[in-house]
């Protein structure tokens, strides 16, 4: 049975997949080794031990992963546009139906404002927040590489009080190359 299949109680796929990276960044896993119920603690003393020897780098996608939605269809559901995308979907590449989509949005009188309340909707199981909260406590270097929208991982992360446990974000449509950290406190 490979670590990939190992139950972990009261955690979603979302988690699962998290603390299944974060064991298989550090170690490799056997089998012998007991997993009886991993947690944020026995993912805690891996990265304490992994830290010993160098700087540990955890790098993610950002939807179905972080989240476990995709952060464009959760703004099409949420603010009701369903059924237009599905209208326009097999038409039109996924840039462009996202930009017809933002142009209805637009036009219905949805501001951004809006589109940010909605996206402060999207959950995060607890346990994730937990282990990129810990693992950044912890020094690693946390760092996300999506094709989501900035404006949305953004968004999600700084709700959930996540964004600055980010050293990098690297997205479609923005790199920021630098710091978050920097960017946060205004710095060039």
């Amino acid at each position: 049975m490979a670590l990939g299949t190992l139950p972990i109680p009261g955690c979603g796929a979302t988690a699962y997949s998290i603390f299944s990276l974060f064991l298989s960044i550090l170690s490799p896993c056997t089998l012998a080794e007991p997993f009886p119920c991993l947690s944020i603690f026995s993912i805690s003393g891996r990265l304490r031990r992994a830290k010993m020897g160098g700087s540990v780098a955890v790098v993610f996608d950002f939807d179905r992963t972080i989240i476990d939605h995709d952060s464009d269809r959760w703004i099409i559901t949420g603010l009701g546009l369903t059924h237009l995308f599905n209208q326009l979907r097999q038409t039109m590449p996924w840039t462009s139906l996202m930009d017809r989509i933002m142009e209805e949005l637009h036009s219905n009188g949805i501001t951004v404002d809006h589109i940010a309340e909605c996206l402060k909707r999207t959950p995060l199981h607890p346990n994730i927040v937990s282990a990129i909260k810990s693992a950044h406590a912890l020094g690693c270097d946390l760092r996300i590489i999506s094709d989501a929208n900035m404006f949305s991982i953004r968004t999600i992360l700084e709700h959930h009080g996540l964004l600055g446990c980010f050293s990098q974000i690297n997205t479609k449509d923005l790199d920021l190359k630098r710091p978050l950290n920097r960017d946060l406190e205004g710095e060039s």
